[in-house]
């Protein structure tokens, strides 16, 4: 779903204003975890998952969209990277607590949890519009219904294809390598957590410091030496 609505809301956020397709988007998002607070049985919590799924793939090309509104020159690769850190943060912080909730072994945190994330997501989107207002930034369409914009520019559909399979890579990582790990290695499981800490660690340095001073051909090294990593690993 996720996948199939991410162009959706790009050229709604095309056709009309980024920050007004954002905050809907971050609304239903909110609605989704109350659902989930509320869900008891598996329909509305299935329904719940695929909504809460779906905004979270379709949010951060919008959050890219409004940086390059809002922010100009040498701070976007710097902006993007701590919002990218930030958000690394915050997956491994819901990550340790979830675990520490459902070892509790009680229903009511975990409700409670989810509403707080419910609640997060409100004030969220009231943040990006009174940001949006006391800016004033003209957060006018990107294109206009009679003449939308193309994408006539083949190296960066080819950049976006790159980009998918290194989230295919995202996906072995955090899905089937834990899986691998505990079902044929003698490592005991808290390895998984381990590596995962590890990883999260290195990703909020990394991206914390990489976007700094990339620019002219600097870009083009970094995104080079990262590949090479990247493949020496798998």
């Amino acid at each position: 779903m996720g996948l199939l609505l991410t162009p959706v809301t790009g050229r709604l956020a095309d056709r009309h204003r980024v920050v007004t397709v954002l905050v809907l988007v971050l609304a239903v998002r909110a609605v989704a975890y109350g659902s989930l607070a509320a869900a008891d049985g598996f329909a509305l919590y299935f329904a719940a998952v695929v909504v809460g799924l779906s905004g979270d793939q379709v949010t951060p090309p919008l959050q890219q969209a409004i940086v390059g509104q809002w922010v100009t020159g040498r701070d976007r690769p710097r902006t993007l990277g701590t919002l990218r850190a930030v958000r690394n943060i915050g997956l491994s912080a819901g990550l340790a607590v979830g675990g520490v909730l459902l070892l509790a072994g009680s229903e009511l945190p975990v409700r409670a949890a989810l509403l707080v994330n419910e609640l997060s997501y409100l004030v969220l989107a009231a943040a990006y519009r009174r940001i949006s207002r006391d800016l004033g930034v003209d957060d006018a369409p990107l294109a206009t219904p009679e003449r939308p914009q193309r994408v006539p520019y083949r190296p960066l559909l080819a950049l976006a294809a790159g980009n998918g399979a290194l989230l295919f890579h995202d996906t072995l990582l955090f899905v089937l390598l834990p899986l691998w790990v505990a079902g044929n290695t003698a490592l005991p499981p808290v390895t998984v957590a381990v590596a995962m800490l590890i990883n999260t660690g290195l990703t909020v340095v990394l991206q914390l410091w990489l976007p700094r001073g990339q620019f002219g051909d600097g870009w083009r090294r970094g995104i080079v030496t990262a590949a090479v990593v990247m493949a020496v690993a798998v």
